[in-house]
């Protein structure tokens, strides 16, 4: 029932007046608050097949993904998935349609952006749904989501990467999310990479200031740790630092080590914001915590050469 779903469902109930609305039971109650037809409807429970004469509809319930009322459709006979928000993707596809007819590169990026800014959240439901629909031991000849491209040379190709992309094992990498208004904590951010690369870490840095938040969330979700670097604002955290800690938390992400560096001017303040929230969301945090006044000093390069190795270790 998701607006951009069934936003002319108004439109259509006015065209079609004899149409009969299917449902889950959840959707009927969702239909009134937003539209409040007057169609007929018909609720469907989980699994219930309709036939239609020549072709049969199978309904799959997908609870949250995204939402509490989604259901998939199955059509029997052409072996066709009708996955809803489950597989989709963001960005345009400029009149074409099937999965034949594109850059799957381009796909591969903006489902991973879709799925991480969507449905972090509800990533153990994916991972039901598939399951779900695996023990069905039904044929899948194409799979069609409601955003993004059809699969029907290959629909796994989607399904895996789905299935992966939401698994509870987390990547043997590591992302550095900074915010830097002078510079100064930036050099630590890039001195903090070079040494994890000196011991082969796979790493990516992320300016927050110049990065959309969905693709720091899809860098950072399947990270196996998370690197934050604030610099002190007015005796608080950077302020994007900040808005992505809420929605880290907000999201739910699996809890994995994290590692805190920070920059100040006289007094701090910001980083021990962070590491609050951190210690909230009951994710460990690495030590040694970098905490650098001004530029780095001697000392302070040794306390991130050590808190690079430390970051090595967790990734063992």
């Amino acid at each position: 029932m998701e607006p951009d779903h069934t936003s002319a469902l108004p439109h259509i109930a006015e065209i079609a007046k004899n149409a009969t609305m299917i449902y889950t039971p959840k959707a009927s109650e969702m239909q009134k608050s937003f539209y409040d037809v007057s169609l007929r409807e018909k609720t469907i429970d989980d699994l219930e097949e309709l036939s239609l004469g020549k072709m049969t509809l199978k309904f799959v319930h997908a609870k949250f993904l995204h939402w509490p009322e989604t259901m998939m459709t199955y059509l029997v006979e052409d072996e066709i998935l009708f996955s809803c928000d489950a597989f989709g993707a963001f960005g345009a596809l400029n009149g074409n349609v099937f999965d034949d007819e594109i850059d799957l590169r381009m796909v591969e990026m903006e489902s991973r952006r879709y799925l991480s800014a969507i449905i972090t959240t509800y990533f153990p439901f994916v991972q039901r749904a598939i399951k779900k629909v695996v023990d069905l031991g039904i044929g899948i000849k194409i799979v069609a989501p409601s955003h993004g491209p059809v699969y029907r040379k290959d629909p796994m190709w989607i399904i895996s990467r789905f299935d992966k992309w939401t698994s509870k094992e987390l990547e043997k990498r590591v992302t550095i999310v900074y915010g830097s208004m002078y510079g100064h904590n930036q050099r630590v951010a890039f001195l903090l990479k070079k040494e994890l690369q000196n011991l082969g870490v796979e790493v990516k840095t992320i300016n927050i200031s110049y990065t959309d938040l969905s693709v720091v969330v899809t860098e950072t979700v399947r990270a196996g740790v998370i690197v934050l670097g604030t610099p002190t604002y007015d005796a608080h955290p950077f302020p994007f630092i900040w808005h992505f800690m809420t929605e880290m938390s907000g999201k739910r992400f699996q809890r994995r080590p994290i590692a805190l560096f920070g920059n100040y001017g006289w007094q701090g303040g910001g980083l021990e914001r962070v590491e609050a929230l951190v210690q909230e969301m009951k994710c460990p945090v690495i030590q040694p915590i970098v905490r650098v006044k001004a530029r780095p000093t001697e000392e302070d390069l040794e306390q991130i050469r050590q808190l690079a190795k430390a970051i090595s270790k967790e990734l063992k």
